[in-house]
């Protein structure tokens, strides 16, 4: 992720509310300030704030859906929808804490994963592992939902939930 500087002053990002789901997040007619962005421009994902109320979401040109996927994983993800808006964090401050703290928490998963057992060691070590990996998942959420009230630490769909488990999996 890279910052994108706007290059006006007023917000120019408009979110695609192609459905119910990206309803729930944008109301028509919201224009959001440009934080980040990343990916081809067909794909680009980009985080913005909602002027006015500071809301950060992530938006993204459409959902993507099981069409999006080669052919041979439709099947095994035949109800994928990934909506092209979604609520990333309360405000800009809150985001930015909480970005700032993942950064922090990247550097204790990563030694984490260095204590990774070898393949060959038994099935107890390894979910030992997989226990503290999990732990350190939940401690990182648990925190964000300090931050954000409005993020919850056992809600499997939130980007923040994305967010910390590609964290703590870095061959991700």
């Amino acid at each position: 992720m890279r910052p994108l500087f706007q290059a006006g002053a007023d917000p120019e990002l408009v979110p695609n509310l192609a459905g119910e789901r990206e309803r729930l997040a944008a109301s028509p007619g919201e224009r959001l300030y440009t934080l980040v962005h990343w990916g081809p421009e067909a794909l680009q994902l980009r985080i913005g704030a909602v002027a006015g109320t500071g809301c950060v979401l992530k938006i993204q040109p459409k959902p993507t859906t099981t069409d999006d996927l080669p052919s041979m994983l439709r099947e095994a993800h035949a109800n994928l929808y990934h909506p092209s808006v979604e609520f990333f964090s309360s405000s800009v401050a809150q985001f930015v804490e909480t970005s700032w703290r993942c950064h922090a928490a990247h550097g204790i998963a990563y030694e984490l994963w260095q204590d990774e057992p070898a393949h060959d060691r038994p099935w107890e070590e390894h979910e030992a592992w997989f226990s503290r990996l999990h732990d350190c998942e939940r401690i990182i959420l648990e925190h964000i939902e300090r931050i954000d009230r409005h993020v919850r630490a056992d809600d499997a769909r939130t980007l923040w939930t994305t967010v910390v488990t590609e964290l703590t999996h870095p061959g991700n």
